[in-house]
């Protein structure tokens, strides 16, 4: 996400807008279904609002959910605050209200960095994984952030089979995979040049380099952190993006259980507060198999209490 570029003049009668006593710009600088960005006025800093909105498949579903903004924003004020702790580059700067955050303005990648520490999800439909198998080492993979089928680079434009694909960088190529594709007749269904997925190519490889170290370590300490409190956090994304004139990369967006599977397997003190959910996913998906967006919301707050309790320990 850019920032408005210095000496730019705004109109404060109509430009400007109030966030719980933060000065931003008026509109949004990127706005999706759950959640807007606005530029801080004469900063360097954005404001992440929520949205009590839940999507699956790609926003084929899209349901307004009440009080989900709120849990989505304090877990993830919770989450980076506590990667910050453990010595991770994260852009989060500070709880704003109950449903903004407050974050160094980044240069986005456009890619989801996914790192799979058991089998869930596609990878065992790819690689004929049985569900809950261990990986060792846990895997390492990038995909391509995109919506209706397109991707769009350099004045040029390609249609794709699928949103958000798997990718593999090899030398100069960029190859696009169906996410769900067996690896045994997985071809890649598109291959770019390089440059025509990044503005700048050796930055971008050298910096995905460094977000293979820092996404290992980052996703570790989340579940090392959930297992406390026996949530179990098979895989999980993170997001990344540039700041400033060096180029520094930091883990950005947002950091929730949206943001990958999260099973409760009960509480390891044998104190049990939530004894319906044992062995039930507390994360979005839940939504994905179908499940009422209400009960999403409470598996989601109940997500939120165990991981207080979890900073708490």
């Amino acid at each position: 996400m850019q920032i408005r570029k210095e000496g730019t003049k705004l109109d404060s009668r109509t430009d400007f807008r109030g966030i719980t006593g933060v000065l931003v710009e008026k509109d949004p600088v990127i706005e999706g279904k759950t959640k807007a960005v606005y530029q801080v006025v004469d900063e360097p800093h954005v404001v992440l609002a929520s949205k009590d909105s839940i999507t699956a498949g790609n926003g084929a579903r899209c349901e307004d959910a009440s009080g989900k903004a709120e849990i989505s924003n304090e877990m993830t004020c919770l989450i980076f605050s506590y990667l910050k702790e453990q010595g991770l580059p994260v852009a989060f700067l500070r709880r704003v209200d109950n449903k903004c955050l407050m974050a160094l303005a980044l240069n986005m990648y456009k890619l989801e960095v996914v790192e799979r520490h058991e089998a869930f999800g596609s990878i065992c439909k790819r690689e004929g994984l049985e569900k809950g198998t261990k990986l060792s080492p846990p895997r390492f993979e990038l995909y391509l952030k995109t919506t209706g089928r397109v991707w769009e680079m350099n004045d040029k434009k390609w249609d794709l089979i699928c949103d958000d694909p798997r990718m593999e960088i090899d030398s100069k190529i960029v190859k696009l995979y169906d996410p769900g594709a067996a690896l045994s007749d997985a071809k890649p269904f598109l291959e770019l040049c390089i440059k025509d997925v990044f503005e700048n190519p050796e930055q971008a490889l050298a910096h995905i380099k460094e977000m293979a170290h820092i996404n290992l370590r980052a996703t570790q300490a989340i579940r090392d952190l959930c297992a406390k409190v026996g949530i179990n956090c098979p895989d999980f994304k993170l997001e990344y993006g540039i700041h400033g004139p060096d180029g520094q990369l930091y883990i950005g967006d947002v950091a929730d259980f949206e943001s990958g599977r999260a099973v409760y397997n009960g509480a390891p003190s044998g104190e049990e507060l939530y004894p319906n959910l044992i062995g039930q996913h507390i994360c979005k998906e839940f939504f994905r198999k179908g499940g009422d967006k209400d009960e999403t919301v409470y598996r989601y707050g109940v997500g939120l209490d165990l991981l207080r309790k979890a900073i708490a320990a």
